[in-house]
């Protein structure tokens, strides 16, 4: 019923100084700020590919400061995606496996999943996250001339042909790149409204 591995939590001393050395490293893209309170934790997310990286950050006594403590920094749970979330949910508890549910995450503790804390959100906001960046992607490719051949229609590819008449006519370019950033702004909106929605991540 685990549909994919959408994020790792990650438990930090040092929220920021971790999102600077992933940013370096791997050229990972901020996102966005939250809390989580069964956590007791703020944390940084971080876009990883199709993925997501949170930097959790004790605030307090809780589950973050407790694997500080005892481990250092490092893996503190994998995150899971599935479209049948409510399903899931009542099958592990038919089961006998308890978890905290926080807004429309589930986490579930190593001592049921053989040793690696989990946590599980719909799938929802990350398909509109994916859909953002594959739009990038495929129209930066285009662009690059790496796209779908012409007569094929395609951003990217209008992009790069209209280079060259920039500046005898601006809205052969300013056209697709609207269309870019529109469709572009309109997932990620759309993934922003699904997640406050859904309260994925208390604030």
């Amino acid at each position: 019923m685990l549909e994919r591995v959408d994020r790792m939590l990650l438990a930090v001393t040092d929220r920021a100084r971790a999102s600077q050395n992933f940013q370096n490293l791997l050229g990972a893209q901020p996102l966005r700020e939250e809390t989580s309170a069964y956590l007791n934790a703020r944390i940084a997310v971080l876009s990883v590919g199709e993925s997501e990286l949170e930097l959790c950050e004790p605030a307090g006594d809780g589950p973050v400061d407790a694997y500080l403590k005892r481990w250092g920094e490092g893996l503190l749970a994998a995150g899971y995606a599935t479209t049948k979330f409510d399903a899931l949910a009542a099958r592990l508890a038919d089961k006998g496996v308890t978890g905290v549910r926080e807004g429309a995450r589930l986490f579930l503790p190593g001592t049921s999943t053989f040793g690696l804390p989990m946590v599980i959100s719909p799938i929802l906001v990350q398909t509109s996250l994916t859909l953002a960046n594959t739009i990038f992607t495929v129209t930066a490719l285009s662009f690059l001339g790496i796209g779908p051949p012409p007569p094929d229609p395609n951003w990217g590819g209008m992009l790069s042909e209209a280079r060259q008449f920039m500046e005898l006519a601006p809205l052969t370019v300013i056209g697709p790149a609207a269309a870019i950033v529109f469709a572009t702004m309109t997932f990620i909106v759309l993934a922003n409204g699904l997640r406050e929605l859904l309260d994925v991540g208390s604030r």
